[in-house]
């Protein structure tokens, strides 16, 4: 069971090509394996049946060189014809070329054995006439001579009967033939329709089935980079992360979406963080630099507190810088996290456009398709050209039935000639003509097939219009999908834009830092002077007053510099 859900998990992670190519290759490949088998099986049995019509027509002949062989014997006898010798022997050696035609042709068991027997008395029949025109020519053997001749005429009635033996044993085989031709050609259009047509709803099926997946699989990455176009970076723990190992581009894409969305959510909830650490590092500020100024006030006011309220400035100074070093960690890692930000947008650009190559990959894999679909119609048309042959065919059969009906014919009139030997052979021309006959009434129901398999085959070229239409409609969902690609790119893009913005306001923020903690350097020094030089602490106290004004009023910029970024933010949901 394990094994059988690993190999379904691994056909379903190769990629859209792939798979959109095997299925194609293997109905093609179907067609053409189905169509070679019918036309081979039908044409091997209808070679059969032609050779075994033209055996007959050869064997019928058989009886007519030996009757003339005969006739030939009779008028060299009473005429001393030399030309009837001639003619003899020229009717024997068409007999040989018949027979040369017959012996690798005659296949049936019971026409071999009639076959035989027939050759053995035509080689009989020669050698009596031989003898007799060899005796012919002595007067005083003429009593031998005769006596040859009767014996051939009572071979030429062995030979008919041998003959019409032989013809009956062909028309049972060729009837035999027949069956095996119908039966073979029925089901031959059976296995042929159904295949087809479960070829064609199973392609057509599966295009449906297709599409609609590539259809759920976009409309879902529609909704999640609509969701964080719109700044909603909410990440559910639940939501399902695909395997990481596939091939399959809209698994990848969606991948790639969970994890940008991750990795923005993590850097905004950060940046917020941070954002609120440093509002509150600079009220701080605002309020050690009030307290700076009082105790400022307080040494103008008293000089003899200037010693003390230096040292309370020299620390406030301290846990100023403290919180400096503090803001500073804060910024950097802000900063960090902007520049992964950046970076991941930047993976999600490069993931965009990797979407929209593989769907152009589609789209060009898709236009395949449709070229094979157009193949397998041309396929239809060239069956439909075979059915076409086969009615030619069928046209070739009737001619020779008529053929064998002209020859029935021929046959009877000579067995009313033989008389009372050619009955049999009378029996035989009339099995020939219903035999010919039947033929007939098969070729016109074969016709009718053909005619209900072109009725088939106009069905599957119907089935194909509705894959074709199917492919279309693919098509343009490929079509709406770029566009979906193209607005999730422009996401993207003002995404690239704010954290541009953010990390501008930061590098402000960290100037403003670098400016105030120099100011304050200078404001350390001076405090120390203060509390050395207690006879300069009136000049000391209007710069250290100047100073404090300075930076409180930078420490109310870096306040507003701040707040200006948590709007920034503000806009997005984590």
């Amino acid at each position: 069971m394990g094994n059988k859900k690993r190999k379904v998990y691994i056909i379903s992670n190769k990629s859209t090509r792939l798979k959109m190519i095997l299925s194609c290759f293997l109905v093609v490949l179907s067609m053409t394996l189905v169509s070679c088998y019918v036309l081979y099986k039908n044409n091997l049995y209808n070679l059969k049946y032609k050779m075994l019509i033209e055996n007959t027509c050869k064997e019928g002949k058989i009886k007519d060189y030996a009757v003339l062989m005969l006739e030939n014997v009779n008028d060299a006898i009473n005429n001393n014809s030399i030309k009837s010798e001639e003619e003899f022997k020229n009717n024997f050696e068409e007999l040989l070329s018949l027979f040369e035609d017959l012996d690798n042709t005659i296949i049936h068991e019971k026409s071999i054995e009639s076959y035989s027997k027939l050759k053995t008395l035509i080689n009989s029949l020669n050698g009596d006439c031989n003898n007799a025109l060899y005796y012919n020519k002595d007067i005083n053997k003429k009593k031998q001579c005769i006596s040859y001749y009767e014996s051939a005429e009572k071979k030429i009635q062995a030979i008919e009967a041998a003959n019409g033996v032989l013809l009956s044993n062909e028309v049972n085989y060729i009837k035999t033939i027949q069956e095996k031709i119908d039966k073979s050609f029925e089901n031959s259009k059976r296995i042929l329709f159904i295949i087809i047509t479960l070829l064609a709803i199973i392609s057509i099926l599966y295009f449906i089935i297709f599409s609609n997946k590539i259809e759920k699989k976009l409309s879902k990455l529609n909704k999640l980079a609509h969701r964080i176009s719109n700044g909603d970076l909410i990440y559910d723990e639940n939501e399902e992360i695909l395997n990481s190992h596939t091939e399959n581009e809209f698994d990848i894409l969606e991948n790639t979406f969970y994890s940008m969305k991750k990795s923005l959510n993590i850097l905004i909830f950060n940046v917020r963080k941070n954002v609120e650490t440093v509002k509150e590092a600079a009220n701080e500020i605002v309020i050690n630099m009030n307290q700076s100024k009082n105790a400022n006030d307080l040494s103008v006011s008293s000089i003899n507190s200037v010693n003390e309220v230096a040292n309370i400035q020299v620390e406030l100074i301290k846990d100023i810088f403290k919180e400096f070093n503090t803001t500073d960690s804060y910024l950097n890692e802000t900063i960090n996290n902007v520049n992964i930000l950046k970076n991941n947008v930047s993976i999600g650009d490069k993931s965009i456009n990797i979407g929209k190559e593989t769907l152009n990959s589609m789209i060009n894999q898709i236009n395949n398709i449709n070229a094979l679909i157009e193949s397998f119609r041309k396929e239809t048309e060239l069956l439909n050209d075979n059915t076409a042959q086969i009615n030619n065919i069928i046209n070739m059969v009737e001619e020779i039935s008529d053929q064998t009906n002209l020859l029935a014919l021929n046959a009877s009139i000579e067995s009313v000639r033989a008389g009372e030997a050619g009955k049999g052979f009378a029996v035989v021309s009339e099995e020939i003509k219903k035999l010919a006959d039947q033929s007939k009434m098969a070729t016109s129901d074969i016709s009718n097939i053909i005619r209900e398999l072109r009725k088939g085959i106009n069905r599957i070229n119907d089935e194909v219009e509705i894959g074709t239409s199917q492919i279309n409609e693919n098509n343009e969902l490929a079509e709406k999908v770029v566009q979906v690609f193209e607005n999730i790119y422009d996401s993207n893009d003002n995404i690239h834009c704010i954290t541009s913005e953010v990390n501008k306001k930061i590098n402000h923020v960290w100037e403003k830092i670098v400016f105030v903690k120099e100011k304050m350097n200078k404001l350390n020094i001076h405090a120390e002077i203060l509390s050395k030089e207690m006879e300069n602490s009136s000049s000391v106290a209007e710069e250290q007053f100047a100073l404090i004004y300075e930076v409180n009023i930078q420490a109310e910029e870096f306040k507003k510099i701040a707040e200006d970024l948590g709007s920034a933010v503000e806009k997005f949901k984590v």
